[in-house]
């Protein structure tokens, strides 16, 4: 037994409206004790700089090992977002599974 595997298929909706919501799916298997959580990290770039992506901090403790989708609210104009979930179980917290490549989560300029 140990730590869960990583969610997979992490995907977000259009974070147009400084909002978006995540989603995931997780891999049951009957050798490690299952998920009773998530923690959900968040990292961003402003659009237009030539600094490097910030580093990860936490933005969700979720406590529900049957979680599928988290929203995020009151994203900042102008940047680029990029999340990475993890799942935990009583042994540990597992490695991040990343948004894919195809999901982007970028917000347009505060002036409506």
């Amino acid at each position: 037994s140990g730590a869960p595997l990583p969610p997979f298929a992490v995907n977000t909706t259009s974070c147009a409206n400084f909002s978006t919501t995540l989603s995931w799916d997780v891999i049951l298997r009957q050798d490690l004790p299952p998920s009773v959580g998530f923690i959900i990290d968040m990292a961003y770039k402003h659009v237009s700089s030539s600094l490097p992506v910030s580093s990860y901090s936490k933005l969700a403790d979720i406590t529900s090992g049957t979680a599928r989708s988290y929203v995020v609210k009151n994203l900042k104009p102008h940047n680029q977002f990029y999340f990475r979930i993890r799942a935990k179980n009583q042994v540990g917290v597992g490695l991040p599974a990343f948004l894919s490549t195809q999901a982007t989560c970028v917000t347009n300029s505060a002036s409506k």
